[in-house]
């Protein structure tokens, strides 16, 4: 997580000439979520969404997606420490 903005602003210039590259990318962090959420591991979800973030901060995905991260995350199952 330290370094996802610059993975990011990198994934968005690759993008740029290469789309077919950003959806790969964009799509692997989905399926990490996805898995990572599944398992509730908070730490590794926490790492995706970031990620996901910086991707839709440099343009690379669309804001639907983030929206249906949040709508997700909202509508889980509660936690004794969330």
């Amino acid at each position: 997580p330290g370094y996802s903005d610059a993975y990011a602003s990198l994934v968005a210039v690759v993008n740029s000439k290469l789309p077919e590259i950003g959806e790969l990318v964009l799509t692997r962090a989905v399926l990490t979520f996805r898995s990572a959420y599944k398992r509730r591991d908070r730490a590794l979800a926490g790492s995706a969404c970031t990620f996901i973030g910086h991707l839709f901060n440099q343009s690379v995905c669309h804001e639907l997606l983030c929206l249906q991260i949040l709508t997700v995350l909202l509508d889980g199952d509660p936690t004794d420490d969330s």
